[in-house]
């Protein structure tokens, strides 16, 4: 979604996401973006338990085995004990029924604090329109580092794609809120929005509401950031690093192929940079239009 920098940046200013869940998985990993969360500098809890056979699971209300949590009960598999993040405010996170549970980054934040609630739209309760800001950035909102939060107790979050918002955002508990930005970021999310390249601000849900805590935090605590936010992206960079570990072992695996197709003078790893910057297709050689060298 889009939810920081220009309004103007996409039409009406909705979120932009990739149609049908289209995905580049090893994109976005490996590209490097401006103002991305520093994961080396996030104070996270041990992943110990996601990373043993422990973390698949019998969802205890469904039935259903599940690794690390169950998405469609918003319940952790037993063998997950998930760090609990204490937020400044409630998060209310409305999601659209046709978006996949599986696929959102939303789902487990409610794993992960108990000032997260999940709301599917069109059933949202009724929100105090004095203590309640939506998160979206309207030509009317204003910059959550120079909003005054003062008696602010929700923030609403739409998780959605861009088509659909229109309608959730016409829903008569939403259509009267004001409406908070958060500055332009870079996303680390490895869904990739193809509606969305060279467009700023474009992130996750997850990554949205992160750089929105941050945000309050420098704006109203006025102090040196301690680290409390950060057990709110603990299963996103879980899984960044899953998959990123998952796609620079396949880009080995076709550099090493396109080795033993090309003779002993291709440099492996070369070719296995290239395939990982999107410089090379192992398929159709240099994007550039150069072949590789027949040996």
């Amino acid at each position: 979604v889009q939810m920081s920098g220009d309004p103007g940046a996409l039409p009406s200013g909705r979120p932009c996401v990739s149609k049908r869940g289209r995905t580049r998985a090893a994109q976005a990993p490996n590209k490097p973006v401006e103002n991305q969360i520093d994961l080396e500098s996030l104070r996270l809890s041990s992943f110990e338990c996601l990373e043993n056979d422990a973390s698949r699971g019998i969802c205890p209300q469904c039935g259903h085995s599940r690794k690390y949590y169950c998405h469609e009960c918003v319940l952790l598999t037993p063998g997950v004990a998930a760090p609990d993040v204490a937020l400044p405010f409630t998060v209310d996170i409305v999601r659209h029924p046709k978006e996949k549970s599986s696929k959102s980054s939303a789902i487990p934040l409610q794993l992960l604090s108990q000032g997260v609630k999940l709301h599917t739209f069109p059933e949202l309760p009724v929100f105090p329109a004095d203590q309640t800001l939506l998160l979206f950035p309207s030509e009317a909102s204003t910059d959550a580092r120079e909003t005054d939060w003062t008696g602010v107790t929700h923030v609403v979050v739409v998780d959605c794609t861009w088509f659909q918002t229109g309608p959730i955002l016409k829903h008569q508990s939403l259509a009267g809120l004001r409406c908070v930005r958060i500055q332009d970021r870079g996303s680390r999310f490895w869904r990739y929005c193809h509606k969305a390249e060279n467009i700023p601000g474009v992130v996750s849900t997850t990554e949205a509401i992160y750089f929105l805590l941050r945000d309050f935090f420098d704006a109203h605590l006025k102090q040196a950031y301690d680290g409390r936010y950060d057990d709110i992206l603990w299963f996103f960079v879980f899984f960044f690093k899953l998959i990123s570990a998952k796609s620079q072992e396949r880009s080995a695996k076709r550099a090493r192929l396109m080795v033993e197709g090309g003779g002993a003078d291709v440099d492996l790893e070369e070719l296995t940079s290239k395939i990982r910057a999107g410089e090379l297709h192992p398929a159709r050689g240099l994007l550039s239009g150069q072949q590789l060298t027949e040996s």
